[in-house]
């Protein structure tokens, strides 16, 4: 399935987005302006890439409302509308959910349960979940159920999400933030480490590829240590500044769902 046939949805930045939830870092002052205009050149870099970007509007109601990962993920095909695990995101879900109707037929999770989809890497017909805190081991046994994959937790540190310290480049590939997540769940997997002070380029976005072969990635600009290691692994990389949304703990893969990509 290549870039044609991927939709990026994407929701944009509220005006409220600096009263979003925090977990791990003081808040600080966003520029809502200048996050406003990397939200654009991230949307701008997933066109390039070939993918058809659809923009929900946003809800100043909900300050993480365009960190539209957690609400929903295509998993194979199988289209989920996730059960938040803040409680203050849980109104997010109706325009998720409609967006979602437009693709195809959607599964949502119960409400008694709690998943971001931030904490869920899919490789190889498994989905690793971030037994962090917003996601738990209730959840897991739905998804192991609804979507016939095997699930494994992954125990977690100083991180919001899994996402957050993990990401998968390929089938084959994970980068990981030294110390984020327990790893040894991972020892079939090739793990790359960042380099010091590059903790924050662990969260790569997978980008699906425009041939057979492909391995194309979207990446946190600045961390030029840990991009060129990447690239010298024959990964093409295209960079986003997206210092605002590291302030609200967000990273990469937070502002976007593929649906429809496939490797």
């Amino acid at each position: 399935m290549f870039t044609q046939n991927v939709v990026a949805l994407l929701r944009d930045v509220p005006d409220s987005m600096g009263d979003c939830e925090l977990t791990w870092q003081q808040r600080a002052t966003i520029d809502i302006d200048l996050a406003r205009q990397q939200h654009r050149a991230y949307a701008q870099a997933l066109r390039d890439a070939g993918l058809q970007v659809v923009r929900l509007p946003a809800d100043p109601a909900f300050p993480d409302c365009n960190f539209v990962e957690d609400i929903a993920m295509d998993v194979g095909g199988v289209l989920i509308l996730t059960s938040p695990g803040a409680d203050s995101r849980r109104g997010e879900r109706p325009a998720v959910l409609e967006a979602l109707r437009t693709v195809g037929d959607v599964i949502q999770m119960p409400d008694d349960m709690r998943l971001d989809g931030g904490d869920v890497i899919h490789v190889r017909n498994t989905l690793f979940v971030g037994l962090s805190k917003r996601s738990g081991r209730a959840a897991m046994d739905w998804l192991e159920h609804t979507t016939g994959c095997r699930v494994v937790g992954v125990e977690l540190d100083r991180v919001l999400h899994l996402k957050t310290g993990m990401t998968a480049l390929d089938e084959d590939t994970l980068l990981c933030a030294p110390g984020a997540v327990d790893t040894t769940v991972f020892s079939d997997f090739d793990v790359l480490e960042t380099e010091v002070g590059d903790e924050h380029a662990a969260n790569a976005l997978r980008l699906p590829p425009r041939e057979p072969g492909d391995r194309r990635l979207l990446m946190s600009g600045g961390f030029t240590r840990t991009i060129d290691r990447v690239r010298g692994l024959g990964y093409e990389v295209s960079e986003v500044d997206i210092s605002q949304f590291a302030l609200a703990e967000a990273s990469m893969t937070c502002m976007s769902v593929l649906l429809g990509a496939r490797w």
